[in-house]
């Protein structure tokens, strides 16, 4: 088609002509290139795509004649598919033509192969191409030009310094030292092995300074990092066997680096050189020319390949072929287009058509560095500063649109502005931290930050000038301490200096050197759980107090013994002191962290606490009382004594079978006996104190049968109640039944007994009344635990784990021949189901029904069902069925109320 013919119209529409006719998409696809072309159309008036699209624009008539007539657009679509066709053919004549001259030289690279494919794409496939492609070699463009794949240079130089430390050739070498076995050609197994070994063999060494210990440590972790996998250990051995030629380029580089260059006959000695090392000649002539390009040395190869030939970049020096655009190594263009006046010019020269200074580009970025990078280190007027000269430098015409380099500027521009904001915000809170030194006499402090802030830091030099009045008078106030005759008089010039400048280190020093007065007249007094010390004050002024405790002895000085706190008021409680050993209380006035010595206030006598015995588990039986229990802290046993009420109040000391347990047998059931233990401590003088006494009392008689198992039920909710249910249970004969509410496994298990007032210190306790009807505020996993209380003692039942979650929706039974199917909505988040059914009634709770099932959810499922296999008797007969939802949570189950529903089996078939 050439360019005086109107296009194809469905070329021209991009519709394919081998699809049957659809109006609507010619529509549809006639508007979006209608929009297409007037937006293209408006672009750069002289390109390829807005002539043609001005061009379309103007058959948009002729278009829609043609394509609503059917023989013309038949007559189109016949022409299209010609087009198409010759089109087709043409390319492949093209691409046929293409693969000819790349396998000119015998292979074909892999981003020949690739470009091939992306341009030409199922075209490649044809058999007059396949049959060039199918035998032509294919070589990685990159692998030939990088060369075989090596270790990091930084890392492969750090395992040679070792080697050559140790005198080894290789790490085959050194790893052979461990296992004769280990050579260049053993497996990964036997390589990792051995170097695990000597590893472990280097950190064992106890002599740490053994000549060569650091180096093969060192080596063996790099050993096992190589021989960790085939790529790593495939580097190295690339790494190692090109040692050679590393060697080579150093020798030349050292011989040659007066003159910087290498002619042809040295650069064909070179090749010849490495050849003697099994390197093949282009790989050597490859590194060669990597190697000291990257030196900007000057390379002839033999034999006729000069470097002359190449284009040198301005900016790298590196050599380029004549046809490229840009530098090989630093993408640096060779030509540009002038910011200024928009014609394309040489890179380096200015602009012959406008005079702008086009070269200054590479000087103007790097004046752009420098503000970038003083400005990285804080230094913003020398940012400015080189900003200002890229300014001068690259001053684009107006109107001039603008280029990379003026938004670069721009750029940096708005970055110094940025950073005069934080340094605004810096010099704010600097200010702020100098006023607060400033407003706790931290003059010194003060004085350093103002030191070392900017000159244009605001008032500067008065605030610099009044912190440091204050500071030089306390200087003055420190030697006319120094100078004075008694530790008093100094005490208070050092306190003067002080209040002058608060952070005046040798005052401070100083006067830590010059003990305080102590306090006198220590009071102590034993309270509940307490021990409170009153005191009067020191005679030196500005102390506070350093209360310590010591057991045994009194204190000798402020470190003797236990510091409980150090105070400023003159009364200290000691919350938590330790019983049943004597105790000695001393107080010692600090000033600045010296305390006084010479005349510390103690106590005279020791103070003895008592604690009484903590009552673990006690039981009772027919005629017979348990008691264990715990003895407090140093305790040295326990007095236990007995009494009831057919005793009149008469107590009678009883004999304990063990240090910690108690049985008492031989009593009347349904008496109440009462028992008193009293804790006992030695005293200072070797004497026996007892504690007050704990008492308890209990009813001896059988124990009652086990507790059950608690039933939840769900009751319609009310208010903000997430859910609202009932509790039941069987009728205790004796007793009365309680449950235990917790959100956490509950600290008490089946078969436990304890006292019953101590159930409301681990959790919420619900008696009958509040079971009848119980709020649940939240969702998640409950406990409730059954607990029958008989006279003074609780007996723990079977815990009913409860799954407060969404339950299970539109629950339908239908009957099937043996069955019925029960069909359920899963709800969201739930993952498995407890079916149960009972044919003698309606089951109390999911978790007692004669018959349960657990049924899992599969992923993604919405519905749910389970058939439910019942043997046939005879007559009628209703069946309760009953789903709740599974809650997992910590390797434990816990299960919902459920939704109920039944059926009826008739005599031929179940009735839902």
């Amino acid at each position: 088609m050439t360019g005086d013919e109107r296009p194809n119209f469905f070329i021209l529409l991009e519709i394919d002509p081998d699809q049957p006719w659809d109006k609507s998409a010619y529509e549809n696809q006639l508007r979006r290139m209608r929009f297409r072309w007037y937006k293209l159309s408006s672009g750069v008036q002289t390109s390829p795509a807005a002539v043609k699209a001005r061009r379309a624009l103007t058959l948009l008539k002729e278009i829609k004649y043609v394509m609503a007539d059917v023989v013309l657009r038949e007559n189109e679509r016949a022409a299209a598919r010609q087009y198409l066709a010759d089109e087709q053919n043409r390319r492949r004549i093209e691409l046929v033509q293409t693969v000819d001259l790349i396998l000119e030289k015998g292979f074909v690279y892999d981003v020949e192969y690739a470009e091939l494919r992306e341009n030409y794409g199922a075209l490649v496939d044809h058999p007059d191409v396949s049959r060039l492609l199918d035998g032509a070699q294919k070589r990685s463009l990159e692998a030939e030009r990088n060369g075989p794949d090596r270790l990091d240079a930084s890392q492969a130089d750090a395992i040679r310094g070792r080697l050559d430390e140790l005198g080894e050739e290789s790490l085959y070498t050194l790893l052979a030292q461990v296992d004769p076995a280990v050579g260049p050609t053993s497996g990964l197994d036997l390589l990792r092995r051995a170097a695990k070994e000597l590893y472990a063999r280097t950190t064992a060494t106890a002599d740490k300074t053994k000549p060569g210990l650091s180096a093969r440590q060192e080596l063996s972790g790099q050993a096992m990092a190589i021989f960790d996998s085939a790529d790593m250990r495939r580097q190295y051995d690339n790494t190692l066997q090109l040692e050679p030629l590393d060697r080579l380029c150093r020798q030349y580089r050292k011989a040659l680096d007066p003159v910087r260059g290498i002619d042809s006959r040295q650069a064909d000695r070179f090749i010849r050189e490495a050849a003697r090392f099994g390197i093949e000649e282009e790989l050597a002539r490859n590194s060669l020319v990597a190697y000291f390009s990257n030196l900007k040395w000057t390379i002839a190869l033999p034999p006729a390949t000069a470097i002359g030939a190449f284009v040198r970049c301005e900016v790298c020096q590196a050599f380029n072929d004549p046809e490229h655009e840009f530098c090989r190594d630093c993408g640096t263009p060779f030509e540009v287009t002038c910011p200024s006046c928009g014609r394309t010019v040489p890179a380096h020269d200015i602009c012959g058509f406008c005079g702008f200074p086009v070269s200054d580009h590479d000087w103007v970025e790097a004046l752009l560095d420098d503000c970038e990078d003083l400005l990285a280190a804080g230094d913003l007027k020398g940012a400015d500063e080189k900003l200002n000269s890229a300014r001068r430098a690259w001053s684009l015409p107006a109107g001039s649109a603008e280029d990379a380099l003026a938004a670069r500027i721009k750029e940096c521009s708005r970055r110094i502005a940025d950073v005069r904001d934080e340094q605004r915000k810096s010099d704010a809170q600097r200010m702020r931290n100098i006023r607060s030194h400033m407003d706790a006499r931290q003059y010194r402090a003060a004085r350093h930050l103002l030191s070392a802030t900017h000159a244009g830091f605001p008032d500067r030099e008065r605030l610099l000038g009044e912190v440091t009045s204050r500071v030089d008078a306390a200087d003055r106030w420190y030697r006319n301490a120094e100078q004075a005759a008694t530790s008093e008089e100094k005490a208070e010039l050092y306190g003067k200096a002080l209040e002058e400048c608060a952070d005046h280190a040798e005052a401070r020093r100083a006067l830590r050197g010059t003990p305080p007065a102590p306090p006198r007249d220590l009071r102590v007094t034993a309270l509940d759980g307490l021990v409170r010390l009153e005191w009067q004050p020191s005679a030196t002024g500005g102390v506070r107090y350093a209360v310590v405790r010591k057991s045994g002895s009194r204190p000798a000085s402020a470190t003797d013994g236990e510091r409980l706190a150090t105070v400023a008021s003159l009364a200290y409680d000691d919350e938590s002191p330790e019983t049943g050993i004597p105790l000695h209380y001393a107080v010692f006035a600090d000033r600045d962290g010296t305390a006084s010595q010479q005349a510390a206030t103690t106590t005279t006598d020791p103070l003895l606490l008592t604690q009484e015995v903590t009552i673990t588990s006690p039981s009772v039986d027919d005629g017979a009382v348990e008691l264990r229990w715990a003895l407090p802290p140093n305790a040295e046993g326990v007095q236990v004594s007995r009494t009831s009420s057919a005793e009149a109040g008469t107590w009678t000391d009883i004999a304990a079978v063990e240090p910690t347990r108690l049985l008492d047998g031989g009593l009347r059931n349904d008496v109440t006996y009462t028992y008193r233990l009293r804790a006992r401590f030695r005293d200072g003088s070797g004497g026996i104190l007892p504690s007050a006494g704990r008492t308890v009392s209990l009813t001896p008689g059988p124990p009652p049968p086990p507790v059950g198992t608690v039933h939840v039920t769900t009751r319609p909710g009310f208010g903000f109640a997430y859910r609202y249910v009932r509790l039941g249970w069987e009728p205790p004969e004796q007793g009365r039944i309680v449950v235990l509410k917790t959100w956490q496994p509950p600290p008490v298990r089946s078969g436990d007994t304890l006292f019953a007032d101590d159930l409301r210190l681990r959790g919420t306790v619900l008696d009958a009344d509040a079971a009848l009807g119980h709020s649940l505020t939240e969702s998640g996993a409950c406990y409730f635990t059954p607990v029958l209380v008989r006279h003074e003692l609780g007996y723990v039942g079977d815990v009913r784990r409860y799954a407060a979650v969404e339950e299970v929706g539109d629950l339908t039974a239908e009957a099937r021949r043996g069955a019925v199917r029960l069909q359920w909505s899963w709800p969201e988040g739930c993952t498995a189901v407890l079916v149960g059914y009972d044919r003698s009634g309606e089951p109390a709770d999911p978790t007692v029904a004669a018959h349960r099932f657990t049924v899992e959810r599969e992923e993604y499922e919405r519905l749910g069902y389970h058939d439910v296999h019942i043997g046939r008797g005879t007559g009628e007969a209703d069946c309760f069925f009953v789903v709740a939802s599974l809650l997992r949570q910590d390797d434990e189950e816990f299960v919902s109320s459920g939704v109920r529903c039944r059926a009826r089996r008739a005599k031929r078939r179940w009735m839902g």
